[in-house]
């Protein structure tokens, strides 16, 4: 199984048939047929199953699209890594990070590191805690920012860098009977129709449980972009990061001018940058790591 087979295999699954393959690729069709067809002796079985306009990918295509798109982006970071031991802080950053902490990560870090690094470039991706933190031991990325809570595990080294109260959000018509000058309580909360991100459902579960009370639950979802969405539309209110609130704001003047409320409930979430403990560590992070614990941002 050769790099070339893989990227031809990644392509023709990506244009969903072998002649669109073969001209992004600059090859004609033929050859790209023979190197599927290798590709698929050498496994033992049929990676697509081909009809009359498209081709459909086995359950064995399935894994090795995974896969390969693994192997090759593992390949590419190992040539990065080479190409930075040789060059220092040239070089690019794998940068994992959830969607609620990247608008902060740029008017905190990203903006002002530029200013000072200037050969640095990056490499996002956009994944929750859990998928980040997978990409992570597989060596995938670099770095993680993500929030808690998750589960610290020993292979993982962990940089604490903000802390972030969490807020309840909506329309202001939702908070009419609520005395928000300390922040609005447990038993307020749960008369709210509640949209929420579902990895911190079972945190609040548990306060609600702390305070006797039984949350209404509109929406649960995996986005703390949806989340404010949804409360945005004014279906009900939502339970988010301050600064995810606040990059919705700034982004969104008009939110402001309708009467977008928010209030503390007592809760807060760290932002953290993770690493793995063991293992090479490039050189890329470890500079994003000395700026970031050096330059904490301005709250």
């Amino acid at each position: 199984m050769e790099f070339h087979q893989l990227k031809y295999f990644i392509c023709v699954v990506e244009e969903g048939n072998i002649s669109a393959a073969a001209r992004k690729l600059n090859m004609t069709q033929p050859p790209l047929s023979t190197q599927i067809r290798l590709l698929e002796q050498e496994i033992g079985n049929p990676l697509f199953v081909r009809g009359p306009r498209e081709i459909r990918l086995t359950d064995t295509g399935k894994l090795l699209y995974e896969r390969a798109r693994n192997i090759l982006s593992l390949a590419e970071r190992t040539m990065d890594e080479l190409e930075n031991q040789k060059n220092g802080i040239q070089g690019r950053l794998r940068l994992g990070v959830v969607s609620s902490v990247n608008e902060e990560l740029l008017w905190r870090y990203i903006c002002p590191m530029r200013e000072t690094y200037r050969e640095l470039t990056f490499e996002l991706f956009e994944a929750n805690t859990y998928q980040l933190i997978d990409k992570l031991r597989s060596n995938l990325l670099d770095l993680a920012l993500i929030r808690t809570p998750f589960p610290v595990e020993k292979d993982l080294l962990v940089t604490e860098l903000w802390e972030d109260p969490i807020l309840v959000a909506g329309k202001s018509s939702f908070f009419s009977s609520v005395n928000g000058d300390n922040g609005v309580s447990m038993k307020e909360l749960s008369r709210l129709p509640l949209i929420v991100y579902r990895r911190w459902k079972s945190s609040l579960d548990q306060r609600f449980a702390e305070y006797g009370e039984k949350p209404a639950y509109l929406c649960v979802n995996d986005d703390a972009r949806t989340s404010l969405s949804w409360a945005r539309a004014g279906l009900g209110v939502t339970i988010v990061p301050k600064s995810a609130l606040r990059s919705m704001l700034e982004a969104d003047p008009a939110a402001r001018k309708d009467e977008f409320w928010s209030f503390p409930i007592g809760l807060s979430s760290k932002v953290c940058a993770v690493t793995n403990r063991d293992g090479y560590q490039a050189p890329t992070a470890e500079l994003f790591l000395r700026y970031i614990q050096n330059f904490p941002g301005e709250d």
